[in-house]
């Protein structure tokens, strides 16, 4: 798939949505999300996706239907089976999918689709120092004596149910995690600052910030590893 196939993910569950949106992202696809029916039909009357996937559930899916026009879309797919309902779409549709197909590909792609540390950024940052070895070191040991600071600060913001800390938090690390190439961290730190900001810090929000732990520790040994070592 190209970056011109774009998918339009419409999901009550903005936790399914997300894990499904990664692993078309992984494809190459422009991915889009809405969690309600007015949400998803103004998409659509914005501008048609290539696929449109709805979540199966049928109240919700029903409303959808009846909302919004479906001639001109290439393909629809429907997670969980709502066949019945489409029968009048039933040509354009693709067969039906779950989420437990889904996450075995999430966890065999996750680590090929973003790098747990890009070189390439540290190697332009030595570029802009000038080679400046000593500039590099300083720059590598501040992001790994900070970010143990910033992690607590996110735990006790999902402990105490504050979603502006987590937030805020959370945008502080996705910044110094992109200063410094870890570019998974960044964009696990994207999604909980976009949830801390619409007030979440449920169990999803929690599982994802202990993936945001875990990862640092793989960054804190490649950095160590590669790069300290390397330039002492």
């Amino acid at each position: 798939m190209s970056a011109d196939f774009e998918v339009l993910l419409v999901f009550t569950s903005e936790v399914e949505g997300y894990k499904l949106g990664q692993l078309f992202e992984h494809l190459g696809c422009q991915v889009a999300h809405a969690q309600t029916a007015h949400e998803a039909i103004d998409q659509l009357t914005d501008r048609l996706p290539s696929l449109l996937v709805l979540d199966g559930r049928g109240a919700f899916s029903d409303v959808l239907l009846h909302g919004a026009n479906f001639d001109d879309l290439t393909m629809v797919a429907v997670v969980d089976d709502l066949s019945q309902q489409l029968e009048h779409i039933h040509a354009k549709l693709v067969p039906p999918i779950t989420m437990d197909q889904i996450e075995p590909l999430l966890e065999q792609k996750k680590e090929a689709r973003v790098p747990i540390l890009d070189d390439q950024v540290l190697e332009n940052m030595k570029v802009i120092a000038e080679d400046d070895e000593e500039f590099l070191v300083n720059l590598i040991q501040m992001f790994l004596e900070r970010v143990p600071g910033v992690l607590k600060d996110m735990e006790l913001a999902l402990q105490t149910k504050d979603p502006k800390r987590l937030e805020r938090s959370s945008h502080s690390l996705k910044g110094s995690a992109g200063n410094i190439g870890a570019k998974l961290m960044m964009n696990q730190c994207q999604q909980l600052e976009e949830w801390g900001r619409k007030g979440l810090t449920d169990e999803a929000c929690v599982e994802l910030f202990e993936q945001v732990s875990e990862n640092f520790l793989q960054v804190k040994e490649l950095l160590e590893k590669n790069w300290l070592k390397k330039v002492s």
